[in-house]
């Protein structure tokens, strides 16, 4: 396999000259690997895209921050066990994320958590817990998705507003 060693503080997420997000493509992970264990910023209106063919696990144990946001659509796990603070949003498409802590603050005011503190877009894919976890950010659904438990006994509570949009929507 391949390595990227960082020995910084930060790595900031940004938009080439052409305007294209960031994308973290991941084609040949088979097993759990750690893909973003340091710190970094999602830069305003920089969408960090995860992507890939890849059915096994990743993780965060880094912090991501800024005022951008992050989307996933893939065939494997994402593990969200870091409380993010960037505000963007997290677009869940396809794969699966796997919560491992709850958000910190209230709905409307969430400070951080395992999906950063802006909105939650469940767009299709599957979430999932380890254990009983609160999300308090606000949630859109504009596709089908599944809940699912990592465990037999893991339930995932909503306490944001909680929009449903797309269609054939049921309200």
């Amino acid at each position: 396999g391949k390595t990227i060693t960082y020995n910084g503080t930060a790595v900031n997420w940004v938009k080439d000259g052409s305007s294209n997000n960031p994308t973290i493509i991941l084609n040949n992970v088979s097993t759990s690997e750690n893909i973003i264990g340091f710190n970094s910023s999602i830069g305003s209106g920089v969408t960090l895209q995860i992507t890939g063919t890849s059915s096994g696990s990743i993780r965060t144990s880094g912090i991501m921050s800024g005022l951008g946001g992050a989307s996933l659509d893939k065939a494997g796990t994402f593990v969200a066990q870091a409380g993010h603070t960037f505000s963007g949003g997290f677009t869940l498409a396809s794969g699966t994320v796997t919560l491992l802590t709850n958000t910190v603050g209230s709905p409307g005011s969430v400070t951080s958590g395992p999906l950063g503190k802006g909105n939650l877009i469940l767009n299709g894919g599957t979430l999932q817990n380890s254990a009983l976890h609160t999300l308090a950010n606000n949630v859109q659904v504009g596709g089908n998705f599944t809940v699912g438990s990592a465990t037999s006994n893991g339930s995932i509570t909503l306490s944001g507003a909680v929009l449903l949009t797309g269609t054939g929507v049921t309200r």
